[in-house]
């Protein structure tokens, strides 16, 4: 038998047995050291951020990743680029 879980579910089995670790505010560090996105506290922070703002982010996390393309967040940067993709394009589609 398979169980599905979410991401933010498995961030939660992550934390409490020790897998990962909660860096900063909307980050999780993974036992191997490199910084993964914290989804459920980044939807939340996505929220109240402007179109333009979330663009901001996309184009800053871009720079990040062709500055330090081997560098401990680039899945982070990858995943914040993503994430304000999603909520652009969520956004879009409730206006329809």
């Amino acid at each position: 038998m398979k169980i599905k879980l979410s991401q933010s579910q498995w961030q939660e089995i992550g934390l409490k047995n020790g897998w990962i670790k909660q860096a900063a505010y909307g980050e999780i560090e993974l036992k191997n050291g490199e910084i993964a996105l914290d989804f459920s506290a980044w939807k939340k922070y996505m929220e109240d951020k402007t179109d333009d703002q979330l663009k901001y982010i996309i184009k800053d996390c871009k720079e990040a990743i062709e500055a330090m393309p081997e560098g401990k967040k680039v899945n982070y940067y990858t995943d914040c680029i993503l994430e304000c993709q999603d909520e652009l394009k969520r956004r879009r589609e409730k206006k329809k």
